[in-house]
């Protein structure tokens, strides 16, 4: 009896390693890999460029042969197109910062008597708006000059100003990557009083103009 229990323990002894061999080896599964979501910052530096559509209708009054007139002068309406930087601030979700932009402009009315032309405009403004995740909203104001030119289809001549200026507008901007945006804005262009001289007879324009632009904007 001793020596067949003995002989099972042996038997048992000799066949365990080549049982556990046979076994199919359990391996970890790898560890998922998490990607960091996107990370939108309209803190610090940016520029860009934009296109736009404006114009309006000039206020002013002007002297002929002794007599002055005044009212509107007639509508002036174009495209536009610039280059434009800036600087935001974070404070939370809330920023402000400072922003120029530089514009040509090919707004122009042709009437009976001569062309009216805006040629080109700069402007530097404070901004302060918030932000929602990849969203922004924002209102700007500041100051700025325009080019204007009176050109007289007699011999007059004609006469070309800068005229100083504030403007007044606000925007909505969202990244389209995580360092590329799109802004829509509005901008209200009020004209300071300039003196336009054309055959010895001044011509006063002031007044304001609107403009829509839509820009493309990369984030340092």
């Amino acid at each position: 009896m001793k020596k067949i229990l003995l002989s099972l323990c042996a038997s048992v002894a000799l066949t365990a390693p080549a049982l556990a061999a046979d076994l199919p080896v359990v391996q970890e599964a790898p560890a998922a890999t998490v990607s960091a979501a996107p990370q939108f910052d309209f803190g610090g530096f940016y520029a860009g460029v934009h296109t736009g559509f404006g114009g309006g209708t000039p206020e002013g009054s002007y002297d002929y042969n002794g007599t002055t007139y005044t009212g509107d002068f007639d509508e002036v309406w174009g495209l536009l197109g610039g280059l434009h930087a800036g600087y935001n601030h974070m404070l939370g979700q809330y920023f402000i910062g400072l922003e120029v932009q530089a514009d040509v402009l090919d707004w122009e009315h042709q009437n009976g008597t001569g062309h009216v032309y805006a040629q080109w405009s700069s402007d530097a403004k404070l901004r302060a708006g918030m932000t929602f995740d990849r969203y922004a909203v924002y209102a700007a104001a500041g100051f700025g000059a325009m080019g204007v030119k009176l050109d007289s289809h007699s011999d007059w001549g004609s006469s070309t100003e800068t005229h100083a200026t504030w403007n007044l507008g606000g925007g909505a901007a969202a990244f389209l990557t995580d360092k590329i945006s799109l802004d829509l804005n509005y901008q209200y262009t009020g004209l300071f009083s300039a003196d336009h001289e054309i055959a010895g007879e001044e011509m006063e324009i002031d007044g304001g103009l609107h403009a829509g632009r839509v820009g493309i904007s990369y984030h340092f």
